[in-house]
C-alpha cells in the first residue's frame, strides 16, 4: 500500500535503483549449495537466522520495517520447499507493486524507474528477476504483468481501478469486468462497465472501486479483465490479486482443492527450438491458485533452462482458461533424455505433460 500511495517510495522523479528481496527457487538453492546449508532456521513468526552458507550468498530477510515478515504472512514454513514457494508469492506481489505504483504517478510525479537488478552475476539469494541458472523468480512475472503496454490495475491504497495506456492509440474498452471471490469459492461481487483511455495516458481512473466488504473471508481474490479493439481484432487483458483484510494470508494453507484440466494445443521442434502452447482450465468451483510451470528432463528429473514463458505462477477463477506459450532450446535438454512440462498448483495438484 505504501508503494501505491507514493508517500515514501517515489521521492525522486526517476529512481535508478528500485527492487526487493528476489529470493530464488528451491531447486536453485539446492544447486547453489549442494546438500549443505539448504535450510534456514525460522525462530518464531517474524525472524530468520541465516547460517554461514546463506549469509555468504547474500541472504536478505523479508521482514519489513513494521516487523511484518512477508513470507511468514502465509504461515510459518516448515521446509525449504515451503519457504521458497512463499518467497515467490512475496516476490510476485512486491515487484508487481513497484511497477504499478510508478504507473499511477507516471509523468505527474515520476518519469521512470530502473529495477535493480534483473539478474545476479553469481549464485546469490537476493535482488533478481531471474537467477544465475536463468530460472525466473515470481518477481519476473509480476513485473511482466504490470509493465504490459495496456494494463488494468487496482490501486491497493485507494481500492480504485485504473487503466494504463502506454500505446500511441486511444483504448476504448467494450467493458471492464471485475470479479471478487473469497477463499471458499463464494462470489462476492461482479460488475461490467465500459471505459476508455487516451493515447500515452499513463494512468486513467475508471470510476470502479473494489473496497473490502462485509462478509469477505480474511483472504479474497480479485480478477480484472478488459476487452478492446486492436487492428481489427479484440484484445483481452487481465490482472489478478490475492488480498487480505489483515495482511495475513495463512488461510491459504487451508484453501479448498480444485481441479485443473491441461492440454497440449500445439508442440513442435524447429531449428533446434522446442515450442509449445499449453491450455489450462479450472474446472472446479474454487480459484486455482498459484500454478507454477517448469520444463524438466523426464528421466533425470532435472530442470531445463532457460525456458521462455508467456506466463507463469498464474491463477484461474472457476471456469477460466489460460493458454501459455513456451520455448526452449533442444540443446539444453539432457542428452538421451526427453523434455516434459511439470506443473504444481497451490490447491490444484501436480502433473506432467509431454511436449515432443
Amino acid at each position: 500500500k505504501d508503494i501505491y500511495s507514493g508517500n515514501s517510495f517515489q521521492a525522486s522523479a526517476f529512481n535508478p535503483e528500485m527492487g526487493s528481496v528476489g529470493m530464488v527457487t528451491e531447486e536453485s538453492i539446492r544447486e547453489m549449495m549442494g546438500n549443505r546449508d539448504t535450510f534456514l532456521t525460522l525462530p518464531g513468526s517474524n525472524g530468520e537466522s541465516a547460517n554461514n552458507g546463506w549469509t555468504y550468498h547474500k541472504f536478505q530477510t523479508y521482514k519489513d520495517d513494521s516487523s511484518i515478515n512477508q513470507i511468514n504472512a502465509y504461515g510459518n514454513p516448515h521446509t525449504l520447499a515451503e519457504f521458497c514457494n512463499q518467497a515467490q508469492l512475496a516476490n510476485y506481489a512486491q515487484y508487481k507493486a513497484i511497477i504499478e505504483g510508478y504507473n499511477i504517478r507516471m509523468w505527474t510525479k515520476n518519469s521512470g524507474v530502473n529495477i535493480w537488478k534483473s539478474q545476479n552475476p553469481w549464485p546469490a539469494l537476493r535482488s533478481q528477476l531471474y537467477d544465475w541458472y536463468l530460472e525466473p523468480t515470481g518477481g519476473f512475472f509480476g513485473v511482466q504483468e504490470a509493465a504490459e503496454m495496456v494494463h488494468l490495475q487496482l490501486n491497493l491504497n485507494t481500492n480504485k481501478v485504473g487503466i494504463v495506456n502506454n500505446s500511441g492509440s486511444p483504448v476504448k474498452f467494450h467493458e471492464i469486468y471485475y470479479q471478487v471471490m473469497d477463499i471458499t469459492g463464494k462470489e462476492v461481487s461482479k460488475l461490467n462497465i465500459p471505459a476508455s483511455a487516451a493515447p500515452t495516458s499513463a494512468y486513467t481512473e475508471t470510476g470502479i472501486s473494489i473496497p473490502p466488504q462485509p462478509g469477505f473471508s480474511s483472504v479474497y481474490f480479485v480478477r480484472l479483465r478488459g476487452a478492446y479493439p486492436l487492428a481489427g481484432k479484440t484484445e483481452t487483458i487481465s490482472n489478478f490479486y490475492w488480498l487480505s483484510t489483515a495482511n495475513n494470508f495463512e488461510a491459504l494453507q487451508k484453501m479448498p482443492k480444485t481441479t485443473l484440466a491441461t492440454k497440449v494445443i500445439r508442440s513442435s521442434v524447429s531449428n533446434g527450438v522446442y515450442s509449445a502452447d499449453i491450455s489450462f482450465t479450472n474446472n472446479g468451483k474454487m480459484v486455482s491458485f498459484w500454478n507454477r510451470l517448469q520444463v524438466k528432463n523426464k528421466t533425470a528429473g532435472t530442470r531445463v533452462l532457460p525456458v521462455f514463458w508467456s506466463d507463469n505462477y498464474f491463477s484461474l477463477f472457476p471456469g477460466e482458461s489460460r493458454t501459455v506459450h513456451l520455448e526452449f532450446s533442444a540443446a539444453d535438454v539432457q542428452a538421451g533424455d526427453t523434455p516434459v512440462i511439470s506443473w504444481n498448483g497451490w490447491n490444484s495438484g501436480t502433473g506432467t505433460l509431454n511436449v515432443n
